[in-house]
């Protein structure tokens, strides 16, 4: 069991390709007499839910009403994603043909929000749209597992990622229990959702996210070994199938080792793909890096557009600043400002009251203490401040200022 994200969307482009499952009890009520958990026996449909003609074979074309197969293929409005390796998974979704009203015989993913229906309250389940996800099982948990005439070990019996629903179709489209199986053994998780109602189908997209709680599975970064292939002395082996022995000692699956050797026996029948070179103990390990948030210097088109965020704080300005210490000090400060400009202030009526250069440095704002060029503090009002980067441009704020009464002392 995997944790998957299911992701429901309008966008037909990131669609699943994907069989179509019968879900009819009676195949004598089923359309086409089509049996529960195989293929709808149903023309596939389009993405827009056109059907392929009959008999028209497969096409290699994602946009044709009969790629992969003639019958049995619809699209899902969505994907899944194995998250513990990054795969896209197959999906399948059900339809009970006999469930005409609520759209099971369409070959569409599109249920409805009946649940029950009649005197009788019978069921309807929005037309049975069920949604089954499958694990990719190419690499099996155990190196060989038998069920009566079924080797699962064998490739071709075995679930892949997603493949546009091929490995389904095959498989189901054959009749054969055995087949039916191979199917069946790999689907991890079944949903039946409805349609909310009064809302529209795919009016919003629509996560769901399963999560298991499970240890990491340890990942391979190297080929597979067996018994006369060459170790590489120091390296960490991971043991794949065991037990094997090496250097006096035996290890069984999951362990990991380090090569003191350069060859490894196994004195079982499993004698092929027995070790694989591993890092950080098989365990997970990823690379980042910050390039992307590297600070840029010397940016003139950047630095122009920054003008914009050059302000004077507070404003207005009422008796008093959060930047004062005492009962002495007046303060406002002009922020954001470029690593050198000159700062100009000015009366409404065009009077300079002070100016201020701004030289480059760390700080990136500059103190104004409301006096103006001889020391005098300045009257309440409305003033103008000019500020002038060189080859970057110009910017005018407005700052309102009310003085407080000077404290007279003896």
């Amino acid at each position: 069991m995997s944790d998957v994200n299911i992701v429901f969307t309008a966008n037909k482009d990131l669609w699943t390709r994907c069989p179509v499952i019968e879900m009819q009890n009676e195949a004598d009520l089923a359309l086409n007499g089509a049996i529960k958990n195989y293929l709808r026996k149903s023309p596939s449909v389009n993405k827009d839910g056109v059907a392929a003609e009959p008999n028209s074979g497969a096409s290699i074309y994602e946009s044709a009403s009969n790629f992969i197969a003639d019958s049995g293929m619809g699209w899902f409005p969505g994907y899944a994603i194995d998250v513990n390796t990054g795969e896209r998974l197959n999906i399948a979704f059900g339809e009970d043909s006999w469930l005409t009203k609520d759209n099971g015989a369409d070959m569409l993913w599109n249920p409805t929000s009946t649940l029950y229906e009649g005197a009788l309250s019978q069921s309807r389940f929005g037309g049975k749209h069920y949604i089954f996800v499958f694990r990719n099982n190419i690499i099996e948990e155990e190196a060989y597992q038998s069920i009566g005439f079924t080797t699962y070990n064998i490739p071709q019996n075995r679930m892949p990622a997603y493949d546009y629903g091929r490995f389904i179709q095959e498989q189901l489209s054959t009749g054969q229990f055995e087949n039916f199986r191979n199917v069946w053994r790999t689907c991890m998780y079944v949903g039946l959702p409805l349609l909310t109602e009064n809302k529209t189908l795919l009016e919003t997209d629509c996560s769901v996210r399963i999560r298991m709680t499970k240890p990491y599975t340890r990942s391979k970064n190297g080929p597979f070994l067996s018994p006369g292939d060459k170790l590489e002395i120091g390296k960490r082996y991971l043991v794949v199938a065991g037990p094997i022995y090496h250097d006096t000692l035996i290890y069984n699956r999951n362990d990991v080792f380090t090569a003191t050797l350069d060859f490894f026996g196994n004195n079982t029948e499993d004698n092929k793909n027995n070790v694989v070179q591993v890092e950080n103990d098989g365990m997970p390990l990823f690379t980042f890096n910050l390039d992307e948030f590297v600070p840029l210097k010397g940016q003139q088109d950047i630095a122009q557009q920054e003008l914009s965020q050059i302000n004077v704080v507070p404003n207005p300005y009422y008796a008093y600043s959060s930047y004062e210490t005492n009962d002495e000090e007046r303060i406002v400060k002009i922020t954001n400002l470029p690593d050198v400009c000159t700062i100009k202030i000015y009366t409404v009526s065009g009077d300079l009251v002070r100016v201020i250069q701004h030289a480059a440095n760390e700080v990136t704002n500059e103190e104004w203490n409301l006096e103006n060029s001889a020391n005098k503090l300045v009257s309440s009002g409305i003033y103008i401040i000019h500020i002038n980067a060189p080859g970057l441009g110009q910017k005018i704020l407005k700052a309102f200022l009310v003085m407080r009464d000077t404290n007279l002392k003896e």
